[in-house]
């Protein structure tokens, strides 16, 4: 696993939003970059929770939906939409990515994530992940139904979460947390860095493309339309010449045609 980097995990995330702006999945006026000095978040709320000063830091560098209305909207990472960390309400619900979900029909586990661990999306159906990445070992955690990018801010590491079932992983992977099935930190970590990097780079080439009628990614588990969505966005000029207002123009009769 690689050291944490808050400088490229930042760089990674707003290059997925710009590329989504790009294929008109979503529309820049739909998105807060943060500005000089990093967004203005209730960082006493933040503490009182516990949550980590990396993690704090982090939080105020990244993109968010400008509202939080608008987070259905998106899908950050596949199958997860992403929390908008200058609202309150957010701050506490990315403390237990978990049950989140459940629309107050289970508590908040308010010291649920470890302090160094952040969500950076949730799943708002019990289909969807949550990526939860940890500031202390740089790894994501991957889930179903809850993705958590989760590794140590020294490593970089992002885990997927999914509370359906139990964790898979591979022959003599030791689980941390072997007497609770469902805890996230049992799902076996992935390099936050090249967990993002290779969504950045498989948008780029389009084996997975942002749907512009819904928040999903079409990808090569879905050839007929990733296969033929790709033909149809490259003959518009994509990548280099891309034609985006033209593209703009037809995309969602393209969209309804080959789904």
């Amino acid at each position: 696993m690689g050291a944490y980097d808050e400088n490229t995990i930042t760089q990674l995330v707003t290059e997925i939003y710009q590329l989504q702006i790009k294929l008109c999945a979503i529309e820049a006026d739909q998105v807060a970059f943060p500005p000089d000095g990093g967004h203005d978040i209730n960082v006493e709320l933040c503490e009182s929770l516990h949550y980590s000063p990396a993690v704090i830091s982090l939080m105020k560098k990244l993109p968010y939906p400008k509202k939080r209305e608008m987070q259905l909207d998106i899908s950050l990472l596949p199958q997860g939409f992403p929390l908008v960390y200058t609202d309150d309400l957010d701050i506490e619900l990315g403390r237990d990515p978990q049950n989140a979900p459940s629309g107050g029909l289970e508590p908040l586990r308010l010291d649920f994530l470890l302090p160094q661990d952040v969500a950076l999306t949730l799943m708002y159906t019990r289909d969807g992940v949550s990526h939860i990445l940890d500031t202390q070992d740089g790894k994501l955690l991957p889930t179903p139904a809850l993705a958590c990018l989760s590794l140590m801010f020294q490593l970089g590491t992002i885990r997927l979460f999914r509370p359906q079932g139990y964790p898979p992983a591979s022959e003599g992977y030791q689980y941390e947390r072997p007497d609770d099935t469902f805890h996230y930190r049992n799902w076996p970590p992935q390099d936050a860095e090249t967990y993002l990097r290779d969504l950045v780079n498989n948008i780029k080439t389009l084996k997975s493309i942002p749907c512009s009628l819904y928040p999903y990614y079409f990808d090569i588990d879905e050839p007929d339309v990733q296969s033929e969505m790709k033909e149809i966005i490259e003959s518009y000029g994509w990548p280099d010449q891309f034609r985006r207002d033209e593209w703009k123009s037809r995309m969602e009769e393209h969209w309804q045609d080959t789904m």
